[in-house]
């Protein structure tokens, strides 16, 4: 059959050979990988949290592939049939997974700087596919030869030998030669993706940066100001995931010349959008609907509040210290205040799991207008 590749020597005099060239890899990548965990990885500089799971995946992935064309070598080699297809199939789904995971963090960073979004209401595993959709087809191109060339042909080969799922010499031999192949890519590849993501990041950010300068009458220098802008990127993606939207987004808003609080009902607003600042603070301005009540303001703001800040303290931002403000806003007079609250990333991570009310109260800054005050 053409789609059969004939190799020159055996299966096990193959093993003899893969061998200790996977064992000294399997010692280089586990160095590469402590050095970017331990020190490496802070040179990333402000796309650290960004990149962080992608190298780690990356480094993850090469590790299963080296350790599992030892294994089959070694098993190959004393001629252990079954523990070579049961380390084949393990490390089958091992990969899998963490191709998935890997993908599913790349869709995450072209979610950030793409017109893609992930809809409000996605649960965890909703939300895990929608990014793996976001990756793309082009994204997706070099997995799936991955899965191919490692899983799908190996098994194709022991179909056609008439073995079915026990891999045969011949499949054997082309799935540990495939993943040194590939390993030996990886490795060469896999120091300098991280550096060339942060690049491209950069670029992106720089791209937003000059479009954002357009539109301002007099220019800012911040310092660090592509790291403000990518926070406020990563945020803003978290915030509109929950339906938390600037108001200036919302048609039926604009399109009100004196609107007030009176004129929707569900969701809250932002009043001028998230502010990220130098310190590493983000503080929230935000606007909530007319209730029928004090209690019912009170319980809004305070399911608002571990809505908004929990789910940004759990988000990809590096920001330590969240604070966020309620008001109303009035037609014709000074909007409001109502309430406000702070805490670092710390203190609402411990506390996220609290209902409503113990969520409000744990948190060490807060300040409620007397009405609404009661617990």
């Amino acid at each position: 059959m053409n789609f059969i590749l004939e190799l020159p020597i055996t299966f096990k005099e193959l093993s003899k050979i893969i061998l200790p060239v996977t064992g000294t890899l399997l010692g280089l990548v586990y160095t590469g990988q402590i050095y970017w965990l331990q020190s490496g990885i802070e040179k990333l500089e402000h796309s650290k949290d960004l990149l962080e799971n992608i190298i780690i995946t990356t480094g993850r992935t090469v590790l299963n592939l080296l350790t599992a064309a030892s294994l089959v070598s070694l098993f190959g080699i004393l001629e252990l049939s079954r523990l070579i297809d049961f380390s084949f199939f393990i490390f089958s789904f091992i990969f899998l997974k963490d191709i998935f995971v890997m993908m599913a963090e790349k869709g995450y960073i072209t979610t950030l700087f793409s017109t893609k979004r992930i809809p409000e209401g996605y649960g965890k595993i909703r939300t895990f596919f929608r990014k793996l959709y976001n990756a793309g087809i082009l994204g997706w191109t070099y997995p799936i030869i991955l899965i191919f060339l490692l899983i799908v042909y190996p098994v194709l080969i022991s179909f056609y030998d008439d073995l079915g799922f026990q891999l045969t010499s011949h499949a054997s031999s082309i799935f540990i030669l495939s993943a040194t192949c590939i390993a030996l890519y990886e490795i060469r590849t896999m120091i300098s993706q991280a550096v060339i993501a942060r690049k491209n990041i950069e670029s992106l950010m720089q791209n937003l940066n000059e479009d954002a300068a357009q539109k301002l009458e007099e220019p800012v220098i911040l310092w660090a100001k592509d790291k403000i802008a990518l926070e406020q990127k990563i945020l803003n993606q978290c915030v509109e995931k929950i339906g938390l939207n600037n108001w200036q987004d919302l048609s039926f808003l604009e399109e009100i010349e004196n609107w007030s609080s009176y004129d929707f009902k569900q969701n809250p607003v932002m009043k001028m959008g998230l502010w990220v600042k130098e310190s590493a603070d983000c503080h929230f301005n935000i606007i909530i609907p007319y209730c029928k009540d004090d209690s019912s303001t009170r319980k809004y703001i305070f399911k608002w509040s571990k809505l908004i800040l929990s789910n940004s303290a759990n988000s990809k931002s590096s920001v330590r210290e969240y604070s966020i403000s309620f008001y109303r806003k009035e037609k014709n007079k000074k909007n409001t205040f109502l309430a406000m609250f702070r805490a670092s990333k710390k203190d609402i991570l411990k506390s996220k799991d609290f209902s409503d009310v113990d969520f409000a109260k744990s948190l060490p800054g807060r300040f409620i207008e007397r009405f609404i005050s009661e617990y």
